[in-house]
This record gives C-alpha cells, sequence and structure tokens, in this order.
C-alpha cells in the first residue's frame, strides 16, 4: 500500500501509537489503514519551515516521528564535521543548496547511487545549461558533501554523515542515447555515484509528496523568501479550500518563524508587497499537485498587524472527468479513483524526457499525465510513452500530435476492465 499522507503531530494518533494495545491502525474517513503506511512528518513542519530563506542556521533540531518504532528522531542540521582533528564547523549552506539538493532527489528512485548529467541536473535546478552553471552548481555539490547531519535514534543509536555522501564524475556519452539533444560522438560530464543517506532522502521525498509540492513550481518563486514560505504554507492551507474559511498566519508570526530579522508592521508590509511581481504575488496562484496556493494580505481587525489568508485551490481533476469516465467505464469503483488520485506524484525525469521528444507541452497537460500515472501505475504509464516514442523516432510515423495520441491511449487503457 502506498504510504497514507498524514501529519505525525496529531494528538490523536500520537496517544495510538503510544498505545501496545492499539490494532495498528488509523482512521481516515471509514478507511481503517495500517500504521505503518503513515508517512514521518518533522512535528516542526507545523510550527515552522525546516528550510530558511538565505543561509541555513547550523546545529538546527527537527524531531521527526518514526513510523515503525514510534519514537522520536532527533535530526540535527549542520553539525561540527566528527571526523576533523580539530572543531570544523560544517560548510555554509544556503536556501541555494536546498534547491539542489532537491533536484537531485527528483532523479531519485529509492536507491542509491542516482546517475544524472550535470546537464540535466543544471536544467532541473535553474533551467541553465551554460559552463559558468556547471560550475557554480559543482561547487554547491561540494559544499553539500562538507554538510553534515546528526540524527538520534531514540536513546541508544546515533548516526552522523555528510548530507551528500558521494559523488563521482566522469565524461561519458549521453545517458540516454535517444535523447532529442544527443549528437554523434558527443560526450558530457556525468555525475556518476550521487549517493545519498537513504533515511535523508525519503524523508524529503515523504515532505514533498506530504505538501503537495511541485519542483518546477518552487523554481519559478524569484524571492528566497517565497520559496521558504512555499516549503511551509501548504502544509496548512491544504486543508482550507475559500478565502471565507483560509488559513490565518500574522506577519510577525510568520517573521519570527522564518527567523526574519525583527521589523515593524510598516516594514514587513513593504517586504510582502513590494518590487513589481511581490512575494505575495508570486506565492497567489503558485502551483501545487493537487490544484493553486491561494494567498492574500489582509489587515488584522485591530489594525496591529498584517495576516496571510491562505488555501488551496483544488483544480478541477482531470479535464471534463475524461480519465474519470475511462476509470469508471472499466468497471472500477469511485472509491478506488479517489484512492488512487490521493497517491499522485511528479512526473520523473524520464518520463519528462519521452514527453519533451514527442514535443509534448508538459506545462498545459501536467495534471493530466500526473493523474494519468497514479491512475495506470507508473510500468504501464511508461509503457505508453516508451511505444509512442519508439514509433516517432522510426520516422515513419505520420501523427500530426503525439499529444492526442497518448491521451487517447491512457484513456482506452483505464477502460479496460
Amino acid at each position: 500500500m502506498e504510504p497514507f499522507l498524514q501529519f505525525w503531530n496529531d494528538e490523536k494518533l500520537t496517544e495510538m501509537l503510544a498505545d501496545p494495545n492499539n490494532k495498528k491502525t488509523f482512521k481516515k474517513g471509514k478507511a481503517l489503514l495500517p500504521l505503518d503506511t503513515l508517512v514521518r512528518l518533522p512535528k516542526d513542519w507545523l510550527k515552522a519551515p525546516i528550510f530558511l530563506p538565505g543561509k541555513q542556521k547550523l546545529n538546527r533540531k527537527v524531531e521527526v516521528m518514526d513510523h515503525r518504532t514510534g519514537l522520536v528522531n532527533v535530526w540535527t542540521m549542520g553539525i561540527d564535521n566528527p571526523l576533523a582533528k580539530v572543531k570544523t564547523p560544517s560548510k555554509e549552506i544556503t536556501f541555494e543548496h536546498i534547491k539542489v539538493a532537491f533536484a537531485v532527489l527528483t532523479f531519485w528512485k529509492g536507491e542509491n547511487p542516482v546517475p544524472l548529467s550535470v546537464k540535466a541536473l543544471a536544467k532541473r535546478v535553474a533551467n541553465s545549461t551554460g559552463g559558468s552553471y556547471f560550475r557554480d552548481l559543482l561547487d554547491k555539490l561540494n559544499d553539500l558533501r562538507e554538510f553534515w547531519v546528526a540524527v538520534n535514534f531514540g536513546e541508544k543509536k546515533r548516526k552522523r554523515f555528510p548530507l551528500l555522501q558521494e559523488v563521482v564524475l566522469s565524461d561519458k556519452p549521453p545517458l540516454r542515447s535517444d535523447a532529442s539533444s544527443a549528437k554523434e560522438d558527443q560526450e558530457e560530464m556525468m555525475l556518476d555515484c550521487v549517493r545519498f543517506d537513504k533515511e535523508f532522502a525519503n524523508l524529503l521525498k515523504d515532505l514533498a509528496l506530504t505538501m503537495h509540492l511541485r519542483f518546477d513550481a518552487m523554481k519559478e518563486l524569484k524571492s528566497g523568501i517565497a520559496q521558504s514560505i512555499y516549503l511551509f504554507l501548504p502544509s496548512r492551507a491544504v486543508y482550507y479550500d475559500s478565502q471565507e474559511k483560509p488559513f490565518e498566519i500574522t506577519t510577525a508570526l510568520l517573521w519570527e518563524q522564518l527567523h526574519l530579522d525583527k521589523a515593524p508592521k510598516s516594514r514587513r508590509y513593504q517586504i510582502l508587497t513590494k518590487d513589481k511581481v511581490s512575494i505575495i504575488a508570486q506565492l497567489d496562484g503558485a502551483k501545487l499537485l493537487t490544484g493553486r496556493l491561494r494567498v492574500v494580505l489582509v489587515e488584522t481587525v485591530d489594525k496591529k498587524d498584517w495576516k496571510l489568508l491562505s488555501w488551496v485551490e483544488k483544480k478541477q481533476l482531470l479535464e471534463g472527468g475524461k480519465l474519470r469516465a475511462a476509470w469508471l467505464a472499466g468497471g472500477r469503483t469511485e472509491e478506488e479513483f479517489k484512492q488512487r488520485i490521493e497517491k499522485i506524484q511528479e512526473l520523473d525525469n524520464y518520463e519528462i524526457e519521452l514527453l519533451e521528444i514527442l514535443k509534448i507541452d508538459i506545462e498545459a497537460g501536467f495534471l493530466f499525465f500526473c493523474h494519468a500515472k497514479a491512475l495506470l501505475g507508473q510500468e504501464a504509464f511508461q509503457k505508453i510513452l516508451s511505444e509512442a516514442k519508439a514509433r516517432h523516432l522510426e520516422g515513419t510515423s505520420t501523427v500530426k500530435s503525439w499529444e492526442a495520441v497518448i491521451r487517447h491511449r491512457i484513456e482506452k487503457a483505464l477502460s479496460k476492465s
């Protein structure tokens, strides 16, 4: 069973975990789900962002409930290098380094090491393929190798490791020889062994799924403050669906949680609303896996502060219901449909590459393809894309729109019982 995304700070759930006589299940609506399918989530995630704008605070602690043991594990980010003879602090990193770590994880499929090209990583991080950015990217990877993390598993075991444990550079032919950018005798710099600690990588993947985050949407946010809020606000806003009943947070509390320098009410307002495309404008409408984040800034009733109102505008699923109709036509139930959709996750690098080869507008059809992947399963979804790619590369097809063909094949596959 795929993990059911549920916050670990739920008091009732915590009580259930502490009770040795519980049934090891958790009730969601009418469904009774095994506790061991729940996703780990830092308790601090609902109090403040884990990743701050600008420099990341060294020796910052994050408590995480381990779903396998019910124990609280304490993660400490940015500890001193335990291998050094003299005290050597971790390399100082910024939010830009965190974006690189998240970008690497978009290539991660649950196993170490991760193979990818520097070019592909640069494009994923910043839509850049320039040589100067390659150098900057390699510098950031090197910094991540010198950023140490410690995790205490209960009271008995402690583990310490660098955020990026290993990276090997080599010059090879393109990772996929049929990629649209491949040329004869072409070589590119490859990152052969990008190795994360598996626990840490799984934790970050869990966070991204639980927050319904899209890495491509985070990249579009130009402000570091906006990006940090994006990695925090959806965890609360996702439970609200209108401006009439939004999640509310004052700017004073937001400033405190972001560890920003203290500022008066007027200055906080100015920072959030200045520039042609303000922080508020960047966040309002920011894409999530299940819709868009909506944000409005209003003055509090007592006029002492401003507050952010936020909610998630759920996009109409599946563009006119064609996928839903095909699913039901195959003899499946509405409840099964909803359960599959709850497992939505981003397209991986291979799927994006296949769609690009077929010259399909990924941005316009992003939700359709994510939903199709959730409904079909990754293997069946990739088979449809790879078969279309093979026909396209043969050069004998007269197909004018591969997007229309693929959409039809997806719907046809779903309609089969």
